[in-house]
């Protein structure tokens, strides 16, 4: 769990950067990444509050792999289970 936070905090830091949006390979990495750390209950407040669901928004929309875009439509539906999370989720552009 302790790991999941430093990649959340790594990852909200790539944010600020458009480097990683055009590599194919690391689009990959970072969804699929992303998408484990949603499974985790514990993780999904802290992937809320850093942006995340910006950060997998803005990589959906530049991906051009099926499989990137579903990894992180399923991340977002992970994040949306709680009731908490949910209202965040929305303000960050969640329903696009």
């Amino acid at each position: 769990r302790l790991a999941a936070f430093g990649i959340i905090e790594g990852f909200t830091e790539l944010m600020v950067s458009d480097f990683f949006i055009t590599s194919p390979l690391l689009q990959k990495y970072i969804s699929a990444a992303l998408y484990n750390i949603s499974t985790v209950s514990e993780c999904h407040l802290a992937l809320v509050n850093k942006d995340g669901v910006q950060l997998l928004y803005k990589l959906a929309k530049e991906a051009e792999d099926e499989e990137v875009k579903m990894m992180c439509a399923l991340a977002v539906c992970h994040l949306s289970c709680g009731h908490v999370n949910s209202a965040k989720i929305v303000g960050q552009g969640g329903t696009r």
